[in-house]
């Protein structure tokens, strides 16, 4: 089994999920003529790609024009909700009508395993990006890395924290905010993302500042600063992912992390980053 990824329309992606439409025409070229029943496709909607759907591939027919598919249309009368022109239309538009002309089609039924599935890029040892996509909680392979970032802030000398859930990894410990890319973001976009959503925090440019990269495991982690005020009382809290969230001094920081209460890897990385950490602290 393999996965192949394709980009759709909201309005199929809406067909999609609302079960009209269960089977996909395309033109049979060297990517679709590779999918065997068996395979995954995930549809990806254009600048959107949060809006996703996984299927796998039950049957598939290869017509020998767009007439001899639409001749046969009995077997996908609940996707053909066009008519025989309009149909036409939208496939010349789709794939160009130089293209359509004397092209043979494919007709991949399907049916529907997971909707918007968190996504994130996937690159290689040097970031640069590999073209496809990968679902969190995956393995990656050899030369396949993603992008995470974290965040430092600090407010009057304290550095906020969060408490992992007790349903995570490294239950109960303390870490600073971040999280993995999710597909289609930059790294900035990926901090803009995870401060509103983890602290309630509005960042604009001149708010933060990279201060480095570090390569843990298989992820980019890229550190920011930022002194940016939050009120800690309007948090709300992600309960999933996060049991409590507070300010530390320094001394009080060292002191968890010598009780073994912080992540190992955020410590590292305050090694790491030690100098341009402090500078706030």
């Amino acid at each position: 089994m393999k996965r192949i990824e394709y980009y759709i329309f909201d309005s199929v992606y809406d067909d999609m999920i609302s079960g009209k439409k269960t089977v996909e025409f395309r033109l049979l070229n060297e990517k679709s003529s590779s999918i065997e029943i068996g395979d995954e496709i995930l549809f990806k909607v254009y600048d959107h790609e949060k809006r996703n759907v996984l299927v796998e591939v039950i049957n598939k027919d290869i017509y020998e024009s767009l007439d001899d598919l639409w001749n046969n249309k009995s077997s996908y009368d609940s996707s053909l909700i066009y008519s025989k022109e309009e149909f036409g239309k939208a496939f010349n538009r789709i794939f160009g009508e130089e293209n359509v002309d004397g092209s043979k089609t494919v007709a991949i039924k399907f049916d529907i395993k997971k909707v918007n599935l968190e996504l994130f890029d996937v690159v290689d040892e040097n970031r640069k990006p590999l073209g496809y996509t990968k679902e969190r909680g995956v393995a990656l392979e050899e030369n396949e890395y993603n992008v995470g970032v974290e965040f430092w802030l600090f407010n009057d000398n304290k550095l906020l924290m969060t408490q992992r859930s007790m349903e995570k990894s490294h239950p109960g410990e303390w870490e600073v905010p971040g999280g993995c890319a999710q597909t289609g973001e930059t790294s900035v976009g990926t901090l803009l993302r995870e401060a509103k959503e983890e602290v309630g925090l509005i960042l604009k440019n001149g708010d933060y500042t990279l201060v480095g990269t570090e390569l843990y495991k298989k992820q980019f982690v890229d550190v920011y600063v930022t002194t940016k005020k939050v009120n800690i009382d309007e948090i709300v809290l992600q309960e999933e992912e996060v049991s409590d969230c507070r300010f530390f001094t320094k001394e009080e920081f060292l002191k968890m992390a010598e009780e073994n209460k912080v992540v190992k890897s955020v410590f590292n990385r305050y090694l790491s980053f030690k100098d341009k950490l402090e500078e706030n602290w």
